[in-house]
C-alpha cells in the first residue's frame, strides 16, 4: 500500500512548529514598526533640513547700522511655515511634499526641534507620534 501525501502527524508536527515560530516572532513586531516609523521621522526631518540649508545658502545677511535683517530661516520657525513661505515658495516645483502621515507630526515643530528629531535626540508616544517634551532642540547653525 503505497500512498502519497502527508499523514496526519506530519501535519499536526508542522502546525505545531509554525505555531511556536508564531509565539515567539509575534512580540517583537511592535518593536520593528516603531523603530521603522521612528526613522522615517529622521530620514524626513533631514530632508527637509537639507532642503533649509541649500535655501539659506542664496539669502544672504544684511547689515546696516547696527540692525542685522536677514531673510533666512531661524530656529523658532515653524516647518509649515518654513515650507509653505520659504522653501517651496522658490522653485516651481515642491521640493518637499506637504502632505501626508509623516509631515503631519512634524509641521508644527519648530526647526530647532526639527534639528533633535534629525538627529534622533526624541522618542515616541504611545500612538506613535513625537513626544515633543522629549526633544532636544538643536540650531541650524551647528547641524
Amino acid at each position: 500500500m503505497n500512498t502519497k501525501g502527508f499523514t496526519l502527524i506530519e501535519l499536526i508536527s508542522v502546525i505545531a512548529i509554525l505555531a511556536i515560530l508564531g509565539a515567539v516572532l509575534a512580540p517583537r513586531i511592535p518593536g520593528y514598526q516603531a523603530r521603522a516609523k521612528r526613522s522615517r521621522f529622521q530620514h524626513s526631518a533631514r530632508n527637509i533640513l537639507h532642503a533649509v540649508q541649500a535655501y539659506n545658502s542664496d539669502k544672504p545677511e544684511r547689515v546696516s547700522l547696527n540692525v542685522v535683517s536677514t531673510e533666512k530661516v531661524i530656529d523658532s520657525d515653524k516647518v509649515s511655515d518654513i515650507m509653505s513661505l520659504a522653501v517651496n515658495a522658490e522653485s516651481s516645483v515642491a521640493i518637499i511634499k506637504e502632505q501626508g502621515e509623516t509631515y503631519d507630526k512634524l509641521k508644527d515643530l519648530t526647526l530647532g526641534q526639527l534639528i533633535g528629531v534629525a538627529n534622533s535626540n526624541f522618542s515616541l508616544d504611545s500612538d506613535e507620534s513625537i513626544d515633543e517634551s522629549t526633544i532636544v532642540e538643536g540650531s541650524i547653525n551647528d547641524y
